[in-house]
């Protein structure tokens, strides 16, 4: 089945919303779903929209591609047909955070002094889960984050474009699922330590799930 191409944008924080309550914490309220550092300035958040591949390619196109393709099921506000109101299908969520234990870091990592960029919240909308869109957010976020402006107050509105610096080195590490390793590491991260540790949902109440710490040095060039 042909790769659905997205583009990543940066978008609101309210926008993270409906996909973080439906895949992340669907036992928590939606008015409950943003946290405290979800409104810093110096936090990011990214949709990825379904995008015509090709400027001439038309809705038809997209969506006949195969009879089986699983956009033929979603809702048409996740289409390109639907103009300013489309609707991410991925979301994610970015912020200034060190990593905590610098000493099981890599050398090459130390070295290059990099500015450390955390993952907190990551959602693909279920019926296009396994898909690739997961893969090309991680990708094309990548590419940005050597200059992407983490430090200072910024516009994040769906059309807004996320401000440049002076291309650095960043670690982009996060907490995953332990049993989602062998996915990241295809897209390049390394398991950072050998600490396994139990999350149990946002209130602390859930079925306990082994996370560990990934990430990988990022470069220009």
């Amino acid at each position: 089945m042909p790769k659905i191409p997205i583009r990543l944008q940066p978008i609101t924080a309210e926008a993270t919303v409906p996909l973080r309550h439906a895949i992340l914490w669907p036992d928590l309220p939606i008015d409950k779903q943003l946290m405290p550092l979800d409104t810093l300035p110096t936090t990011r958040h990214f949709g990825a929209f379904i995008a015509l591949s090709e400027p001439g390619e038309n809705i038809q196109e997209l969506q006949g591609r195969d009879p089986s393709d699983p956009v033929l099921a979603i809702d048409q506000d996740y289409l390109p047909q639907a103009g300013e109101c489309q609707l991410p299908v991925g979301v994610m969520t970015l912020c200034l955070e060190e990593f905590t234990n610098k000493g099981v870091l890599p050398t090459e990592i130390t070295a290059a002094g990099p500015t450390e960029i955390q993952l907190h919240k990551f959602a693909v909308l279920a019926a296009l889960q396994g898909l690739g869109i997961g893969g090309q957010m991680i990708r094309q976020v990548c590419q940005m984050l050597p200059t992407l402006d983490m430090d200072k107050a910024g516009s994040s509105g769906p059309s807004s474009e996320a401000g440049l610096k002076i291309p650095r080195p960043v670690l982009f590490h996060f907490h995953a699922r332990k049993s989602q390793r062998e996915v990241y590491m295809h897209w390049g991260f390394a398991t950072l330590g050998d600490d396994v540790f139990l999350k149990r949902g946002p209130t602390g109440t859930g079925n306990p799930v082994e996370y560990i710490r990934m990430g990988r040095l990022i470069t220009l060039g």
